[in-house]
């Protein structure tokens, strides 16, 4: 989709950095290009200076995953790229 004039940008906050907000919010880059700006955020995550990436907090920290399920068509899943499916799901896609 390319921009129109006068058109307004599209602002999204996607609250939670699993599965189906990461899918999300790569679904809505896709489809709107320039006219989306997205910020996802979860508070299970933290900036690393050491390493320069972000990181899931430990649980000495205060972080608490919890085992869940999350189901995703494979049409969703197949819009993803092979390295976004190894970050997400990280070897536990069945």
């Amino acid at each position: 989709m390319n921009p129109q004039p006068n058109q307004r940008k599209l602002y999204v906050a996607i609250i939670g950095a699993g599965p189906v907000g990461l899918t999300s919010a790569a679904n809505l880059a896709l489809i709107l290009g320039p006219n989306i700006n997205i910020e996802v955020y979860e508070r299970r995550i933290d900036w690393n200076t050491n390493n320069g990436c972000y990181e899931w907090i430990s649980e000495e920290k205060g972080n608490r995953r919890r085992e869940q399920v999350v189901t995703l068509q494979d049409s969703v899943v197949d819009l993803l790229t092979h390295k976004k499916i190894h970050r997400l799901f990280d070897g536990e896609r069945v």
